[in-house]
């Protein structure tokens, strides 16, 4: 993905490509073609730029690993990993003068001044993307194991603790979409946080016992569970808070009270108030109290990916059928369940996770406006969780093979 990104200050140069950015007030033909639309805003692109001293991507990683082998055929597995960043990857949106202000309030996050053309460093340009290098951020990995392997039985239990911060995941394709989905308060200067790909808790178990039913036949019963601690996600503003040119990535501020945010009535189209800012409160004040996490961040700005969802948990079992033709021919037929407490239930064995998935965000406040300084919200959520089943994956399944050895 590293040369994809030298590929965009190939052709997002200022030359060949330009953006159309066109409001108008009045009403507008409609063209087949944005060339036609490009006399218009002679000179309006986007660019994107790669630092002189950029370096590719290095990282420091060692591990340690220890076996200990046990009597009764059983082995303790012990396993460190640790990564660091030496040259990481990082993009800044530069065409922004550093005419900033902060807001006044509980929440007093810095913003942009100015907006349009009034704050750009260049007019001509709609942005400026920098690729860069940074030094922060790290991961590491600790894994505890114990197996045995018997003729007729293994096992295995592993526990894997993980953490990984990072000051952007990067996991987007073009320098744009890395900036405005790197949720943070200052996106051009972010803080460490956790990583999108951050592990934190993770179970594995499997069990498979043989039985020999005659000199030339056996079945086999096997059983694998899986449990991990949840994906990471941030909440964030629906809406562009401080002005830095992206409505995605905007760190929500949790008020420890109702004089800690702005709400402003929501209202129909003929003036009349359908959900009064008071009611908004109460139903917000409730969404927070039933969210570990928000309810943990009260008085704070949320943490990148300081989120997560539900554990997930999933149990799957394999029964196969060998008989054995001569010493080197075997038959075997078997049944894999996938997800098996969803066959003995309906309501188990549900798998959740956060539908946008690649940006790991769910909006939970929409930005209004600037009134006095402060900022000013609406909230019109209830009962909805920032996650979601997956109808597929939360189903059984079932699959017969056949397999020929020789």
């Amino acid at each position: 993905m590293k040369y994809l990104w030298f590929a965009y200050a190939e052709y997002i140069s200022g030359t060949d490509y330009f953006n159309i950015d066109i409001r108008p007030t009045e009403e507008t033909p409609i063209t087949e073609s944005l060339q036609d639309l490009s006399n218009q805003q002679p000179g309006l692109t986007e660019i994107n730029l790669i630092d002189n001293d950029f370096d590719l991507p290095r990282e420091w990683k060692s591990n340690l690993a220890i076996d200990i082998q046990l009597p009764q055929k059983m082995k303790i597995t012990l396993e460190g990993t640790y990564n660091k960043v030496i040259n990481g990857i990082f993009f800044q949106s530069i065409n922004r003068r550093e005419n900033i202000g902060n807001f006044t309030g509980a929440d007093n996050r810095s913003y942009f001044l100015e907006t349009g053309d009034a704050i750009k460093i260049n007019p001509n340009f709609t942005n400026v993307f920098l690729l860069t290098n940074t030094n922060k951020g790290y991961r590491y990995n600790l894994t505890f194991g114990l197996s045995k392997y018997a003729d007729n039985y293994n096992f295995y239990a592993g526990y894997t603790y993980g953490k990984s911060k990072d000051i952007s995941s990067t996991v987007r394709n073009s320098p744009a979409a890395n900036f405005e989905w790197n949720q943070a308060i200052n996106a051009n200067d972010p803080n460490v946080s956790l990583s999108n790909f951050d592990l934190r808790h993770k179970i594995v178990s499997s069990n498979s016992y043989t039985i020999n039913l005659s000199n030339k036949s056996s079945l086999l019963l096997s059983m694998l569970y899986n449990g991990t601690s949840g994906s990471s996600f941030t909440f964030v503003n629906q809406g562009d808070v401080n002005r830095d040119g992206s409505s995605r990535n905007d760190l929500v501020f949790v008020p420890s009270n109702e004089s800690e945010i702005n709400l402003v009535d929501i209202v129909n189209s003929t003036g009349a108030v359908l959900i009064s800012a008071e009611q908004q409160w109460d139903n917000l004040n409730n969404y927070i109290n039933n969210n570990d996490y928000l309810r943990s961040r009260r008085g704070k700005f949320v943490e990148r990916n300081g989120a997560k969802t539900p554990w997930n948990h999933r149990l799957d079992a394999k029964f196969e059928y060998t008989i054995r033709i001569n010493e080197k021919h075997k038959i075997g037929l078997s049944l894999d369940i996938l997800n098996v407490p969803n066959l003995i239930n309906k309501n188990w064995g549900r798998l959740v996770f956060v539908p946008n998935i690649v940006n790991s965000s769910f909006s939970l406040l929409n930005f209004r406006g600037i009134e006095n300084n402060q900022p000013t919200y609406q909230f019109n959520i209830t009962d909805r969780t920032p996650w979601v089943v997956d109808s597929e994956n939360s189903r059984w399944k079932s699959q017969i093979g056949l397999r020929y050895q020789f």
